[in-house]
């Protein structure tokens, strides 16, 4: 498992990951973690207040924010190939569809 603090500078930008990712909350503050698995539809979950831990199926995009000064998450596995979002990047959603 692979072990990483989120707190006020710094965060996990968005990213898409290329195989299943398990997410833990190990501790400390609340966080916030954004899954997206289209690039535009997006669910935010509260860890641990929805979820102690949290599935990130393969090719989904994902990112996670401390709501405090200090988070703990784990990743299983410890070393999972991702695609880095360039920095302004998050979910588009899809134009309307008019009717009639």
């Amino acid at each position: 498992m692979k072990k990483i603090e989120i707190g006020l500078e710094n965060h996990i930008q968005w990213r898409q990951v290329n195989e299943t990712l398990k997410i833990l909350w190990l501790g400390g503050d609340p966080l916030v973690l954004t899954v997206s698995v289209n690039g535009h539809d997006a669910e935010a979950l509260y860890m641990p207040l929805n979820k102690k831990e949290f599935i990130i199926k393969e090719k989904s995009w994902y990112t996670i924010e401390s709501l405090g000064k200090s988070s703990e998450v784990g990743l299983i596995p410890s070393h999972v190939e991702e695609e880095v979002a360039p920095l302004n990047w998050r979910p588009t959603p899809r134009a309307s569809q008019k009717s009639g």
